[in-house]
């Protein structure tokens, strides 16, 4: 079993201290966590953390009780907003977009697995909202080692919740999180809740 651990996660948002409350935020394989920002800002930042690309001055990210370095970040996959698939590109070039080296072996896998196969030569606009959502979680997972999915959930745009019922039958073995920017939008989900608060 796989568990995420953020232990007294310290960071920095447009000159301003943030952290988690509470502190210490945990979250199992097939379990899901919720972080609610006050602002876009400090929900984009705050996965930019997560995911390596913005600095961590304070705290530790934990997986099976070691922590995560830089480098390993890879490990955490990301499902943006929306989704974040390119219209004008298919099925198979969202897939591969964004992944060196990736194989058409480990294309068609990850095809196989959210059911896309008869799908790859389509374009994302000629797919319903659930094929959609299962384009965004065959891109974000078909690198090798995935062992987090982090989904952004955003105000405007359509809410999570086919995103992570999608994530939780085909990704048992993955901790969820969560990212969003309205909490009003993930109120029903079966979830753990973290806020993002000044650490000042």
């Amino acid at each position: 079993m796989l568990v995420l651990v953020l232990d007294a996660l310290r960071w920095e948002c447009r000159g301003e201290r943030r952290r988690l409350d509470p502190d210490r935020l945990l979250v199992r394989s097939g379990e899901t966590a919720v972080v609610a920002g006050g602002s876009t800002a400090d929900a984009d930042t705050f996965t930019e953390v997560l995911l390596g690309r913005a600095p961590l001055p304070g705290g530790h990210i934990r997986l099976a009780d070691a922590v995560i370095p830089l480098d390993v970040r890879r490990e955490i996959a990301l499902v943006p907003a929306g989704g974040g698939l390119f219209p004008y590109l298919s099925v198979r070039e969202n897939i591969v977009c964004g992944r060196r080296g990736i194989t058409g072996a480990a294309v068609r896998d990850a095809a196989a697995r959210f059911r896309l196969n008869g799908h790859l030569d389509r374009r994302p606009g000629d797919l319903g909202h659930e094929e959609r959502v299962r384009v965004a979680l065959a891109r974000a997972t078909c690198a090798t080692a995935i062992r987090v999915l982090v989904v952004e959930d955003r105000a405007g745009e359509v809410p999570c919740h086919r995103a992570v019922d999608t994530a939780r039958r085909e990704l048992p073995d993955l901790p969820v999180v969560v990212v969003t920017d309205d909490p009003t939008q993930v109120v029903t989900l079966r979830a753990s809740q973290w806020e993002i608060v000044d650490a000042a």
